[in-house]
C-alpha cells in the first residue's frame, strides 16, 4: 500500500502517484513476476531480490540538461523514468514502490528525502523501515530520519535489551567501515562476538568489542542524540560486566532499556541472531 510521504509532500506525492500508475504497465508487472519466481514464490524473498537488483544498477545523477520526464512539483524538478538502467535515487525509489506494490501490497510504503553530505537523497520506507537502494547507502542517516519522524508523531520506542543495544551500537560503524579496512575488521570481530554472546558463548575479541562500542558513541550521538547515547551506554555497561568476568543473567541480556530508539532505527542493522526482540526485528526483509 503506497501512503503519503513522510516529508517533502508536494514533490514526493507526485512521485508516488506516478509509481502507483506504473503498476499498470506490462513491463513493471513482468518485473514483479520475475522477482516472485526468483524468490521461489516467497514475497519476502522476492522483495530481497528486488532490492539487490536495484542496488546493482549504475547511478546517473540528475543533471539540469538531462532528457526525460520530470516532476515539476520538486525543487529543482526531478528526473523520473520509472524503468531505466541508470537511475537516480528518485527513480530507484519509484521503481521499488511500483514493483514492490505488485509483489506484496499488504506492506505500507512511503517516500522520504534526507540531506546527506552529497546532497538530497530519496528512498522508500516500508513498514516504517528504510529500504536502501543506492550503491552508496546512507544507513545511519536514513534510520535517523525515520526515528526523528516517528518521535515527532509521538510514537514510543521499542524495548531494547543491552545485548540488542550492543549489536545496534557496533553496527552504527558499518557506514564508516566501508572505506576503512582496519575499522571493517574491528566491526566484523565485534559483531561476531555479539552473535557469540547471543548464542550463550563468550567473546573471542573483548578488547575489539569494547573499542568498537567506544567508537560508536560519536555515531550514536550524531544521528540519534540522547536516545542513541542511552543505547550505547547500555551496551558499554554490558561490556564492562563481561570484562570483569561476571556471570551474565537473563536481565543483562533482555528487556532492560525501554523506549531507547524506535524499532525502525534498530532494525537497520541488528544481526539476525540477536534481533528477536524490539517488535519482531527478525522479520525484517533487508538491512
Amino acid at each position: 500500500m503506497i501512503l503519503e510521504p513522510l516529508n517533502d509532500f508536494e514533490c514526493l506525492s507526485a512521485v508516488s502517484e506516478r509509481a502507483a500508475a506504473a503498476t499498470w504497465q506490462p513491463e513493471i508487472q513482468a518485473l514483479a513476476q520475475r522477482f516472485l519466481i526468483l524468490g521461489g514464490g516467497s514475497k519476502r524473498a522476492a522483495l530481497r531480490e528486488l532490492v539487490r537488483y536495484i542496488r546493482r544498477l549504475p547511478q546517473r545523477n540528475d543533471g539540469a540538461g538531462d532528457a526525460g520526464p520530470r516532476v515539476a512539483q520538486c525543487v529543482p524538478a526531478a528526473r523520473l523514468r520509472i524503468r531505466t538502467d541508470d537511475p537516480n535515487c528518485v527513480e530507484r525509489s519509484a521503481l521499488y514502490l511500483a514493483v514492490a506494490e505488485l509483489i506484496d501490497p499488504r506492506r505500507t510504503r512511503r517516500l522520504i528525502t534526507i540531506e546527506t553530505e552529497e546532497g538530497l537523497h530519496t528512498y522508500p520506507v516500508e513498514d516504517d523501515r528504510p529500504v536502501l537502494l543506492a550503491p552508496e547507502r546512507y544507513r545511519n542517516a536514513a534510520a535517523s530520519q525515520v526515528h526523528q519522524v516517528r518521535a515527532e508523531r509521538g510514537e514510543r520506542g521499542a524495548i531494547l535489551a543491552p545485548l540488542d543495544a550492543m549489536a545496534w551500537s557496533v553496527d552504527l560503524l558499518r557506514d564508516r567501515a566501508r572505506k576503512d579496512p582496519d575499522l571493517s575488521k574491528l566491526v566484523t570481530r565485534a559483531l561476531s562476538d555479539v552473535t557469540r554472546l547471543a548464542q550463550g558463548g563468550q567473546p573471542r575479541w573483548p578488547t575489539e568489542l569494547g573499542q568498537a562500542l567506544r567508537l560508536a558513541v560519536s555515531e550514536a550521538d550524531k544521528y540519534f542524540g540522547v536516545d542513541g547515547r542511552k543505547a550505547v551506554a547500555s551496551a558499554l555497561g554490558l561490556a564492562e560486566k563481561i570484562a570483569r568476568g561476571r556471570r551474565l543473567r537473563a536481565k543483562d541480556l533482555r528487556g532492560v532499556i525501554r523506549g531507547v530508539v524506535t524499532a525502525a532505527a534498530i532494525g537497520l542493522g541488528v544481526p539476525l541472531p540477536v534481533a528477536t526482540l524490539a517488535g519482531g526485528l527478525a522479520e525484517r526483509p533487508f538491512s
